[in-house]
């Protein structure tokens, strides 16, 4: 393991983020729990532009955590990469539905809420509409509001 994390260690220097993918595989297969290893891997997927193995690689980390009933955990490594990846819907909708699942609809239909408007200010607007449409799914009270919106957004696509 500790020769694995060297080569994984050096490879981020060097910037071969391929190899260093493949030493935190190495890693995660040794031992499933290796935080860091599986931090990585979501991370380095994303760097190289592997949006769905990056989330893939997320949800199992997700799963695993809450496996061991580390449910608390997992909510709060899903927050976490909110925060560090701001553009990536695909996290908004994760922690949402898992808001959801919680009771916490107010606080899903916010954080979509602020996502949207994150995406709007960068302009990404076809971002911004799925994360309005996610908002409906969750039938918030002032859903005319979020329907006006959409239809603007959609306007400018």
């Amino acid at each position: 393991m500790r020769i694995l994390r060297r080569l994984a260690d050096l490879d981020l220097q060097t910037l071969d983020w391929r190899e260093a993918l493949r030493s935190y595989e190495q890693i995660r297969q040794i031992d499933p729990a290796d935080e860091e290893a599986r931090t990585r891997l979501v991370e380095l997927n994303f760097h190289l532009g592997q949006e769905a193995r990056g989330l893939a690689d997320l949800d199992n980390y997700l799963e695993f955590l809450e496996g061991r009933g580390q449910k608390d955990k997992a909510l709060k490594v899903l927050e976490d990469w909110v925060h560090e990846e701001p553009r990536r819907v695909g996290l908004y909708q994760r922690l949402a539905g898992r808001y959801r699942q919680a009771g916490r609809t107010g606080e899903a239909v916010a954080l979509l809420d602020a996502a949207g408007e994150v995406l709007v200010q960068s302009g990404d607007i076809r971002s911004a509409i799925q994360v309005i449409e996610m908002i409906l799914s969750l039938r918030p009270a002032n859903a005319a509001d979020y329907q006006k919106l959409l239809a603007q957004l959609k306007g400018r696509v």
